[in-house]
């Protein structure tokens, strides 16, 4: 009976110290796979790159005129606030391989694009500003999301700055970016979803988003 008593005891033991074993196993793992996080998101790195337009443009030519640097991208001196027909088109890029300035460029489709033909010879470029590190003329979010800035009145909600309005699989949302973008090895920016209530934009939610490549 004694001895029967000892395996008993023994056997708690085993099972006690494999309980505490797969216990300290499962805390470790939530501590590295926890909710949000995982390795491929430790790998994760926004990709930040020099936007050079495509050379062959299929949508052709139009005519029109380029008056200013562009508002959407005022880091670069090659990028211009146009006007084809009654279009505004910002930005555009001057292109030296074609002497030609091409708009509606999108490093995101091949069916976009088309040179301007313009009647007079571009401007002188104004002094840029100061290069700002966490700034794009295009912003592709990890969702998906494609956002770009404001070029006309910066829009305000609630009281924020909205820099940057955006397209997203869902036509139906209203989606801008708040503030500033926050740099880093995973860039990241405040994603928020609005609806008009009373003729004003109301937040109707927003988050911290990863942003998944910059075009600068």
């Amino acid at each position: 009976m004694i001895k029967m008593n000892k395996n008993i005891t023994g056997h708690k033991k085993i099972i006690t110290i494999s309980v505490l074993i797969l216990i300290s196993g499962f805390l470790s793992w939530w501590q590295f796979y926890r909710p949000g996080q995982s390795a491929k998101n430790e790998l994760f790195e926004t990709k930040v790159a020099k936007y050079v337009p495509q050379e062959e443009l299929p949508l052709g030519e139009r005519e029109g005129q380029c008056f200013v640097n562009s508002i959407a991208q005022p880091y670069r001196d090659d990028a211009w606030r146009c006007l084809a027909g009654n279009e505004i088109k910002d930005p555009c890029f001057y292109l030296p391989s074609k002497d030609a300035v091409v708009c509606d460029t999108n490093p995101y489709s091949t069916t976009a694009g088309f040179r301007l033909r313009t009647a007079e010879v571009l401007p002188m470029p104004a002094a840029t500003v100061p290069a700002k590190d966490n700034w794009g003329w295009l912003i592709l979010l990890e969702d998906q999301t494609v956002c770009s800035p404001f070029t006309g009145t910066t829009p305000m909600l609630e009281g924020q700055v909205a820099a940057f309005g955006c397209v997203s699989a869902d036509a139906s949302q209203n989606i801008v970016l708040l503030g500033e973008l926050k740099t880093g090895k995973i860039w990241t920016a405040t994603k928020a979803i609005f609806v008009i209530e009373g003729g004003k934009p109301v937040i109707k939610s927003s988050q911290e988003a990863r942003v998944k490549e910059v075009w600068q």
